[in-house]
């Protein structure tokens, strides 16, 4: 550290016009670039510090100063036989073998590449600026010759020894499963109309190329082909087959009236029980984004009824969410598909902001079936018990599915009254929050009693400590039996998921006397 300081006072004594300078404008060697240049150019043109004093004047190894020379093409400005930190013999004789061959970045040969890299063992930022260059051209053409860029040492041989290694643990989510090619082929539709197509060619003769109009016909309109498949039966392009239909005067379909051919645009315009299903499955486990309707959930069961209904042939896509486990994603879009839906409530972003539609009391039944085969389930907490629960982010939405099973006479006899050791135990120990609690919750009894008098009531609404969701749970007997019969009975099996359905059922059939 010593002689470094002595070496920059010692230059400073000699240079002091260029001391001056560098420390009026404040200059830092490893911060030159393009703005600088002309500074560089003051330094070493007009005030001749050598490269070699100038980058000890800025504190900077000579290789980093002489890069930065190359990098702003200053060599051939400056004229400069040497911008690098060759130093002896060896600086010499390389700086007297591109004086000689007169090189620089654009005429350097692989011959002459392969002297400088590998014979005289010369870095690229160096050579860079002793050619006037870029580094990165040179860079580029070793590459492009297969040369070293710079001459390594053989790394001593290291004798072999034994490492007993624990067994690798695949992490998750990684890989696809080895079924999940499988699964996706046996759900995927949309190959039947090809492969009736194909028997269609085989019969008539059809190999390739332009066929008549009555089979473009049949291939588009009765098959619903689309441009691109006919023209991948027939070897020719989408365009081309656009052209042969107008010009055998057959009317094209554009982009909407074609997604209308494989989806039901008017499913969402009329009130039905399989309608109403399915609004409910949507308000759960659906979402509406970027113009697009996608139900995703882990029942593989839900979205395959709700393809058939709606779009038979389009695709189920299947992620693998972790081992063992699946996410079955069905997405459709339509222009009308969206206003009706949009119409009826759904909006984007809707886990907390959703309200209860306006349903037919004849339909509404359907609805909350929907809701229950999204987001609620039925659990066994012990033998011979069952509890019903729904979730949901939206207090309003739950209020009003509360309301709507009070009113088909789905309630509770009593109201229920948190002890002050539960109210301690929520708060953290706090009384004073108990107490305030305690009170909050003596106030909305007096007012539900008030209302409803001394029974039935609706169902109580808890709120999850720490997250912003609601439960409605419920577990009697003289619950379920009417709640099983008000959402399945007399209903097709088409429109509902059997896995909760037999749970339930099972449940109530046990009740019943033998």
């Amino acid at each position: 550290m010593t002689s470094s300081n002595e070496s920059q006072s010692e230059s400073e004594r000699d240079y002091p016009e260029a001391a001056q300078y560098i420390k009026a404008h404040s200059l830092d060697g490893r911060y030159l670039d393009h703005r600088k240049r002309q500074h560089l150019i003051a330094l070493l043109h007009d005030m001749a510090v050598p490269p070699n004093v100038l980058a000890r004047m800025l504190r900077v190894p000579r290789w980093l100063l002489a890069r930065t020379i190359g990098r702003l093409r200053l060599g051939k400005t400056l004229d400069l036989a040497s911008t690098v930190s060759l130093q002896g013999n060896k600086g010499r004789v390389i700086s007297e073998y591109i004086a000689t061959h007169a090189l620089d970045g654009t005429s350097v040969t692989r011959d002459d590449l392969r002297y400088l890299l590998i014979k005289c063992a010369i870095p690229v930022s160096d050579l860079a600026g002793l050619l006037r260059c870029h580094e990165e051209l040179l860079i580029r053409k070793a590459k492009r010759w297969r040369l070293p860029l710079w001459q390594e040492a053989k790394p001593e041989p290291v004798t072999a020894v034994k490492v007993s290694r624990e067994p690798r643990v695949r992490p998750l989510h990684t890989g696809v499963p080895k079924d999940l090619a499988k699964r996706r082929l046996e759900i995927k539709r949309g190959d039947g109309r090809i492969n009736l197509a194909r028997e269609y060619m085989k019969q008539h003769g059809i190999v390739s190329g332009r066929i008549a109009r009555e089979h473009l016909e049949t291939l588009y309109t009765r098959f619903g082909l689309s441009a691109n498949a006919i023209g991948k039966l027939l070897g020719r392009s989408a365009r081309t087959v656009l052209y042969w239909l107008k010009s055998n005067g057959i009317d094209t379909r554009d982009i909407w009236e074609t997604r209308a051919f494989r989806t039901n645009a008017t499913f969402f315009s009329n009130w039905s029980a399989e309608m109403a299903w399915v609004l409910g499955l949507l308000f759960t486990d659906g979402n509406l984004m970027h113009g697009q309707v996608r139900l995703a959930t882990k029942d593989r069961e839900l979205p395959e009824k709700v393809r058939d209904l709606i779009a038979p042939q389009r695709e189920i896509k299947v992620y693998a969410n972790s081992p063992g486990r699946y996410l079955y994603s069905f997405v459709f879009n339509h222009p009308q598909v969206l206003a009706d839906l949009i119409r009826l409530g759904l909006t984007e972003n809707k886990s907390l902001t959703m309200r209860f539609p306006d349903i037919p009391n004849s339909y509404l039944r359907h609805f909350i079936r929907g809701c229950w085969d999204g987001d609620g389930g039925f659990t066994k907490p012990g033998p011979g018990k069952l509890v019903a629960s729904y979730t949901c982010g939206s207090r309003e939405f739950i209020e009003q599915l509360s309301m709507a099973l009070f009113a088909v006479g789905i309630v509770q006899t009593k109201l229920p009254r948190r002890s002050l050791r539960v109210l301690m135990r929520s708060t953290e120990g706090d009384p004073e929050k108990a107490n305030a609690k305690r009170k909050q919750a003596e106030i909305k009894r007096a007012a539900t009693r008030e209302k409803h008098g001394f029974g039935p009531y609706p169902l109580k609404i808890y709120a999850r400590s720490g997250a912003k969701a609601f439960d409605l749970r419920f577990g009697s007997p003289v619950q379920l039996a009417p709640f099983c019969a008000f959402i399945y009975e007399g209903v097709s099996e088409s429109i509902y998921l059997k896995r909760k359905h037999d749970i339930l059922k099972d449940y109530v059939l046990g009740l019943a006397p033998s």
